[in-house]
């Protein structure tokens, strides 16, 4: 299997889109509000944070209301800490760039309402990006980004990325794998969001893919597709490139001192790659970020309280100074 062929089934089956969140629970949304201050939770760094409060400040001018934009303040499990701190009623109004795989469980909690109709205009965005925050033919959220995995690698360590697998293989035999020394390539596959591009490359998939949605009654991981994927993974650890105790931190602590050539990971974690790696940093070709749209939503009225109306202008992605912002990457042609 080409690396590009990890990359075109990595793409379109496992994209994170991170969401503009809608306001929660439908019966706190319902109450009357004695205060007329809104509270935004952002899961962005701080200088992206600071231009939501700026946009919202814009907004809220001369209309009597008051928003306040802070960052996710439960650090520790962000997911975990919105929906305990939600089913108090005391969450925040708004959730900005929340990703869209916790979406379907607050749903089903209850604790985020359906966006009003009109909030924003599908026809816009890459469809995976709305899919991703629709449920029942209903939308949830607005997207704002998306991100994919690809293979990064340390230019000191592997000058030129491999383009096959067998080349990849080969070259991670050549480090001596060994504690306190270099690694060639590692990957956590028992995480099921990386393990899908390979089983997906194969031709399986864990739950079968319809034109309204995935059908949970078609369960595929036991097709031939899916067994060859997985058998391909487990020779990855059989043959010694990967020990059977490697995990996703592991990996990512190895990388980031410079021990581990190679790695599939994450477009979230370019800007902690880039400040330990500085230019030795670098990321395949295969897989590169995708934008799902230039366009921002800013805050409307403050009974519908979500995030709506295109609004040309300041793209987060690409505010001076945030870790995560393209500005910041590496390697990027």
């Amino acid at each position: 299997m080409r690396i590009k062929q990890f990359a075109k089934a990595a793409i379109p089956a496992a994209l994170l889109a991170a969401a503009l969140a809608a306001p929660l629970s439908p019966a706190r949304a319902a109450q009357p509000r004695a205060s007329s201050t809104l509270t935004v939770w952002t899961y962005v760094g701080a200088p992206a944070t600071k231009a939501v409060q700026q946009l919202a400040n814009q907004w809220a001018a001369g209309k009597g209301v008051t928003v306040k934009v802070i960052t996710n303040p439960a650090t520790s499990n962000a997911f975990q800490g919105f929906s305990t701190v939600a089913h108090t009623g005391k969450g925040p109004d708004i959730g900005f760039a929340i990703p869209s795989d916790n979406l379907g469980t607050f749903q089903l909690a209850g604790l985020i309402s359906q966006a009003p109709t009109g909030a924003f205009n599908p026809g816009l965005y890459i469809p995976q990006t709305v899919q991703a925050v629709t449920f029942g033919g209903k939308y949830y959220a607005a997207p704002l980004n998306i991100g994919t995995y690809q293979l990064v690698y340390n230019k000191s360590l592997v000058p030129n990325p491999s383009k096959t697998w067998d080349q990849l293989f080969a070259l991670a035999k050549r480090f001596p794998n060994a504690k306190g020394k270099t690694y060639g390539f590692f990957e956590d596959w028992t995480v099921p969001y990386f393990a899908y591009s390979i089983i997906r490359g194969f031709g399986g998939y864990y739950l079968k893919e319809t034109p309204t949605g995935v059908d949970p009654n078609d369960i595929g991981v036991d097709t031939p597709g899916a067994i060859k994927g997985l058998q391909f993974i487990q020779s990855m650890y059989t043959s010694g490139i990967i020990p059977p105790d490697v995990n996703g931190n592991i990996a990512g602590s190895l990388f980031q001192k410079g021990q581990l050539a190679m790695w599939i990971d994450g477009t979230w974690d370019i800007g902690v790659n880039t400040q330990a790696l500085g230019s030795k940093f670098a990321a395949a070709d295969a897989a590169r970020r995708l934008a799902a749209t230039p366009l921002l939503v800013r805050l409307l009225r403050l009974r519908q309280r979500v995030l709506q109306e295109p609004a040309n202008g300041l793209e987060l992605d690409r505010v001076p100074g945030d870790p995560l912002s393209p500005t910041r990457r590496q390697d990027r042609r």
